[in-house]
């Protein structure tokens, strides 16, 4: 497994030893493709790094992508620096529909992370995988009362992308309690019907 690791480091930009610790991974996150967690929408268009993953990284054995998105996916749920859970997901994004089921399962979870930068990256990459994030709506449509800015931007564009069922969760929630939520699901509507959106792009 610690071949494995080393791959997702160096494909999240990280380096250091296995079990290095949080003071080691922020260190090597600082200035990395990954950077810090928090502000991560706005570092883009959609905050997230230029490039996007090879389709088998340099250096995985022939035929097994799917060790890579696992690894991912157990940084994304598991580890202990939040630079890395969000590093990961923007990861789990640029690959895609063609990580699968499992990946917007552990996205979806990671919509609920502590951190605002893990929840605001879970957010953008769930819009990757369009439709089949279609599931993931009314958790989305709760990140539009989300404390930090950057979580409720990154949630309208993800409610957007993921197309019809992300428009009908908006308009559920203009009777939503949140005053909040309510406000913000009024003027994404409004902002999708003046550029023709719900395309599930």
């Amino acid at each position: 497994m610690s071949g494995l690791w080393d791959r997702m480091k160096k494909a999240l930009g990280l380096g250091g030893p296995p079990g290095g610790g949080a003071a080691a991974d922020a260190g090597a996150a600082r200035g990395t493709a990954v950077g810090p967690s928090r502000g991560v929408a706005k570092s883009s268009p959609r905050g997230r790094t230029e490039g996007a993953l090879p389709a088998r990284p340099e250096g995985s054995p022939p035929g097994r992508p799917g060790d890579m998105v696992q690894a991912f996916i157990d940084g994304l749920l598991h580890h202990h620096n939040p630079d890395v859970r969000a590093g990961a997901a923007r990861k789990l994004g640029e690959i895609g529909p063609r990580a699968g089921r499992r990946a917007v399962d552990a996205l979806a979870r990671a919509l609920a992370d502590d951190d605002p930068g893990v929840r605001s990256s879970a957010a953008l990459s769930l819009a990757d995988f369009g439709a089949e994030a279609g599931g993931c709506a009314d958790a989305l449509v709760e990140l539009l009362g989300d404390e930090d800015d950057d979580v409720r931007s990154s949630a309208g564009v993800a409610l957007h992308d993921i197309g019809p069922a992300g428009r009908e969760a908006l308009e559920r929630a203009l009777q939503h309690a949140n005053p909040l939520i309510r406000v913000e699901a009024q003027m994404l509507l409004q902002r999708s019907g003046d550029d023709g959106g719900g395309s599930g792009g």
